[in-house]
């Protein structure tokens, strides 16, 4: 048996769901900018958001009234760190479904083969859709090979449930076991 891991990754960030104020585009899309502003000691962040049909820019709270615990607190919001942002970004839209890409190893001409989750943001994906996607399957194939083929190793789940960090999914891959042939 061969164990794979497979690292299921956001394609792009959530929208904030809110109308434009300018052109009334239904969502907004992230930026790797923040805005500061403060009041003596204490200072409020946001995450600037841009519409993507007119570029207005609209500003999403963070932090309220926070002061500096230690030296470098802000540093992050003060040098517009994109990975920050992008952490506040899926932070704030957790929740809704994701675009996600997988980045794996080829699958090998294996029996059987272990896969194991790897997935440090939620992307609420399904794991029908995402084997559907992996194995080149059409959902319905998935679901009727489910209860022969696929065997979750970490936690019981059904076809439909949300692919979770961590869990594992043993794929039989020969035709004696009903599995999913390789494409």
């Amino acid at each position: 048996m061969v164990s794979l891991v497979w690292q299921v990754l956001p394609a792009s960030l959530p929208s904030w769901i809110r109308a434009c104020s300018r052109c009334a585009s239904p969502a907004l899309e992230p930026t790797d900018r923040f805005r500061i502003n403060a009041n003596g000691p204490a200072h409020d962040v946001w995450l600037i958001y841009e519409c993507p049909h007119c570029g207005a820019p609209h500003k999403r709270s963070l932090r309220r009234r926070v002061r500096e615990a230690w030296p470098g607190e802000l540093d992050p919001y003060r040098g517009n760190d994109s990975a920050a942002a992008a952490l506040w970004a899926l932070h704030l839209g957790r929740g809704q479904p994701l675009a996600h890409r997988v980045v794996r190893d080829a699958l090998c001409e294996s029996e059987r083969v272990a896969v194991h989750v790897s997935q440090p943001h939620p992307c609420r994906v399904r794991w029908d859709r995402l084997l559907s996607a992996e194995l080149g399957l059409s959902r319905s194939a998935i679901g009727r090979r489910w209860k022969v083929a696929f065997v979750p190793l970490t936690r019981p789940f059904e076809a439909r449930a949300v692919v979770r960090d961590g869990d594992g999914i043993l794929l039989a891959l020969d035709e004696s076991g009903g599995g999913p042939m390789l494409p």
